[in-house]
């Protein structure tokens, strides 16, 4: 759990942050964000959020998503995100939502599979995002409409406090830098009303 205080610029100037309380947010019963969004159990998350708001105050959450669920079950992904996002505004709590990230496993994520533990790694079954198995150029089209579907379907949505394009981008990686570009590219064609971020400071 941490304060936020980064102001973000916008066109009207400096987004107030100074009141965020937020943390990353995965269920409990949850190894990556690829099973939270297929094996989506409101009345868990619901319980979960009701108790962060009540003890801790928290306010925001950091949410990643994953092209995996989007790619094989897209409906169903977007329904448990909207369902998700019911459960945020009933406590009072708006998340950002994170599209890409760079972080652990980056082989060997399924659907439908349990992710193993890798002995000795730390999150040895955080799910990358993509999976390098998707880094190939011919595979954009379909990260594209990965964020602008979701993207769309809450560009003025007040229960959604940001879009985080990619978390921890492997600079040295020519997909990853490449796909931290197109990622803001493809959100601001979608012309959200909310703030989009990466979270490194070298992001231009």
């Amino acid at each position: 759990m941490a304060v936020w205080l980064i102001e973000q610029p916008s066109a009207c100037g400096p987004t107030p942050t100074a009141t965020w309380v937020g943390s990353n947010y995965t269920p409990a019963y949850c190894v990556n964000q690829v099973q939270m969004w297929h094996d989506f159990r409101p009345e868990v998350v619901d319980r979960e959020l009701a108790a962060a708001r009540e003890y801790f105050g928290i306010n925001t959450l950091r949410v990643y998503l994953h092209n995996i669920n989007h790619e094989a079950e897209k409906d169903r992904f977007l329904a448990n995100l909207d369902q998700f996002l019911e459960i945020c505004q009933r406590h009072n709590i708006r998340p950002g939502l994170t599209f890409f990230d760079d972080c652990h496993r980056h082989d060997g994520i399924e659907l439908d599979k349990p992710t193993e533990p890798v002995k000795g790694y730390h999150n040895g079954r955080w799910a990358a995002c993509p999976q390098d198995r998707d880094r190939k150029p011919e595979n954009l089209p379909k990260l594209q409409a990965y964020v602008q579907d979701v993207i769309r379907a809450h560009a003025r949505d007040p229960r959604v406090l940001w879009w985080e394009v990619f978390n921890e981008p492997n600079m040295k990686s020519e997909f990853s830098v490449n796909l931290r570009r197109l990622g803001y590219e493809w959100a601001q064609q979608v012309e959200p009303t909310q703030p989009v971020i990466c979270c490194w400071d070298d992001s231009p």
